[in-house]
């Protein structure tokens, strides 16, 4: 069974499972304008119509409301004692960090939030995850280590919430107060400038092989506080400019 044929069985498995899924290249980048998945799940005809249409070389999972899914994502030398984690799907990925799945916690509204602790972000509302056996840049495979059929998802530990919602800002300069101020949101006329600026401050924060995959969607979070939010096209044009 080739590559290919081997994707598409496990993407329609997980169809199956309840998540949102989506194509996405090796560089991890959708394939698809994926937005609309953020709302609705693909069905299994259009997932077929991908692969028919598409050289599709990895999957990833929408994360948020839409596949009751928040995704802790840790790197490589993460130190997993600051955070209590019972047992739950847990995916290896092809950088040596881990993927832990847990319930989208129903009384909060959960985005996505980049290294609230050292190494480790959250995948949630606007974001995504690439999903087994896609292949990383490295040449490893995202692999299950505790796979959706041997764990149920956990609920989110209360513990790591709360270390979200009191997430604290960057360092106290000039410079800090500038990018907190952007990271409240922005009105109309100055968000494309905050949008360049906050751009720059996450590409600088994130390995180039990741800019897509969690860059452009704390970008997005990012922008969703925005009064009113930039179009998501204009958005996407800011983040290609600054990171091509």
């Amino acid at each position: 069974m080739n590559y290919n044929q081997t994707l598409l069985e496990k993407a329609l498995y997980y169809l199956k499972k309840g998540l949102s899924i989506i194509p996405v290249k090796k560089d991890k980048k959708p394939l698809i304008p994926w937005k609309e998945y953020q709302d609705r799940k693909a069905s299994e005809e259009e997932v077929r119509q991908w692969f028919e249409k598409y050289d599709i070389e990895g999957i990833a999972v929408v994360t948020g409301k839409i596949s009751n899914l928040a995704i802790l994502d840790t790197e490589k030398g993460a130190n997993l004692n600051l955070v209590s984690i019972p047992k739950t799907p847990l995916v290896r990925t092809g950088g040596g960090g881990y993927h832990f799945f847990f319930q989208y916690p129903e009384h909060i509204l959960l985005k996505n939030y980049t290294k609230f602790l050292p190494l480790m972000d959250i995948r949630a509302e606007g974001g995504y995850a690439i999903l087994p056996p896609s292949l990383h840049l490295s040449g490893h495979r995202y692999e299950w280590e505790v796979s959706l059929d041997d764990a149920p998802l956990a609920e989110m530990p209360q513990s790591l919430i709360d270390q979200l919602t009191s997430a604290k800002p960057l360092k106290n300069s000039k410079r800090s107060k500038n990018i907190t101020n952007i990271k409240k949101g922005l009105s109309e006329g100055q968000r494309n400038e905050g949008a360049a600026h906050y751009v720059g401050l996450l590409l600088r924060r994130t390995p180039e092989i990741e800019w897509e995959e969690k860059t452009w969607p704390a970008l997005q979070a990012w922008n969703s506080e925005n009064t009113p939010p930039l179009d998501e096209h204009e958005l996407r044009s800011v983040f290609d400019s600054i990171s091509l």
